[in-house]
């Protein structure tokens, strides 16, 4: 199939779980994926499957919680893109902890990969889409954005903050043909999941 020929993707977050379910739909549709991550041997598995299905795939190894990394990460895309049509902002982690035991730490790291990396892969990636008065952004929240989680709190911090960023996002892009979505999925069963013993039959699949 190709829905998405000609298109250009780029995944945060794109070596497992919901990331790489995301990034090989991408492909099978027809579009050229570029993925990204901490993990270059995922990276690596995640690509050999896209360039499988005879569409172009890329990676580069990236903290998103760093902005100088996120800037190179974003001129490698492109460049290797030719464009970036879509932007999925999917990496993330997750803190099992109440605020009073949450450290300062844990609560910056919690905020700088889900919140900031957000912002700062859309800072550089955006103004390619504002000069073509064309792209999609699709950030990735939790039902956590929707309703507070016990026990989460940062975790719950940073994905209402997805929310209410994705929201006003979405208004400011308008004039410039931009599209703007935010997803709310419930418990997925990913990797950064199974190492919190959710009960069985609490996730799906991220397929």
């Amino acid at each position: 199939m190709s829905f998405f020929k000609n298109h250009g993707v780029l995944v945060t977050g794109g070596g497992r779980g919901i990331g790489r379910a995301i990034a090989l739909a991408f492909a099978t549709e027809g579009a050229d994926v570029f993925i990204t991550s901490r993990t270059e041997k995922e990276l690596k598995c995640v690509t050999d499957e896209i360039n499988k299905l005879n569409v172009k795939g890329g990676y580069y190894v990236c903290d998103i919680s760093d902005p100088r990394q996120v800037e190179k990460m974003s001129f490698e895309a492109i460049n290797f893109l030719g464009k970036v049509d879509i932007l999925i902002n999917n990496a993330g982690i997750f803190l099992m902890s109440e605020a009073k035991d949450t450290s300062i730490n844990e609560w910056q790291m919690v905020i700088n990969v889900n919140l900031n990396g957000m912002f700062y892969c859309t800072h550089f990636i955006l103004p390619g889409m504002i000069e073509r008065r064309y792209g999609t952004i699709i950030n990735i929240s939790s039902m956590a954005g929707k309703k507070p989680y016990l026990k989460q709190s940062a975790y719950v911090a940073s994905k209402f903050g997805i929310v209410g960023f994705s929201k006003t996002l979405a208004g400011e892009l308008k004039p410039y043909n931009i599209k703007v979505h935010v997803i709310c999925p419930g418990g997925v069963d990913t990797t950064l999941v199974r190492q919190h013993n959710f009960p069985p039959g609490s996730t799906i699949k991220p397929e």
